[in-house]
């Protein structure tokens, strides 16, 4: 009986431990040409208005602060991840400066910002993430999509979870047919 409960116990806190992503989104124009390359643009919430952070309340702030700690992973995961599926992704965070994008070097803009989020009775996080790509050369938002990053308070953010975040993005333009990917799949590094 012992064995069971302290079993149940693990299973429990395994599954506390686990971060998740949920994305939905649409097309909204036609993809002029595959996506290859593509600018990431990722909103840092304190620093993308004003050098002065405006956080309005305790749970803003907890979220905020989640979200950055996240930001850190997506920028050094996000890229490896679409890389694995054909897609060159190049990761500027705003925090502070406007990024500059070059249309040389990529045709299409992924800009993610926070749009919102909750801190759970259990003490942990959610944040919302408001995606669009734009067409560079024709100024046109081609796709628009949310996502739900969760993070149980026990938990630090680790690079599988930016990993997943990228998955659960590339899945659902590619459901939007936005993207089209090399298998069935979207191809995650190996463990």
């Amino acid at each position: 009986m012992r064995k069971f409960a302290l079993l149940s116990m693990l299973a429990i806190v395994a599954l506390l431990g686990c971060t998740s992503t949920q994305t939905t989104g649409r097309r909204t124009g036609e993809v002029a040409q595959p996506i290859k390359k593509i600018y990431v643009v990722a909103q840092d919430p304190l620093r993308a208005s004003q050098a002065t952070p405006r956080i309005s309340s305790v749970t803003q702030a907890s979220v905020e602060l989640v979200y950055r700690e996240a930001l850190t992973v997506i920028e050094s995961r996000l890229p490896v991840v679409f890389a694995l599926n054909d897609i060159d992704a190049k990761v500027l965070v705003n925090r502070g400066q406007t990024p500059k994008v070059d249309p040389r070097e990529a045709s299409f803009v992924l800009t993610l910002s926070l749009t919102g989020g909750t801190v759970h009775s259990n003490g942990g996080r959610s944040f919302d993430v408001g995606a669009s790509i734009r067409d560079i050369s024709t100024g046109k938002t081609i796709w628009v999509g949310a996502a739900k990053f969760t993070k149980p308070s026990v938990i630090s953010i680790s690079d599988k979870s930016g990993e997943e975040f990228a998955q659960s993005l590339l899945q659902q333009m590619a459901k939007d047919g936005v993207i089209s990917l090399p298998g069935k799949e979207v191809r995650m590094p190996s463990k």
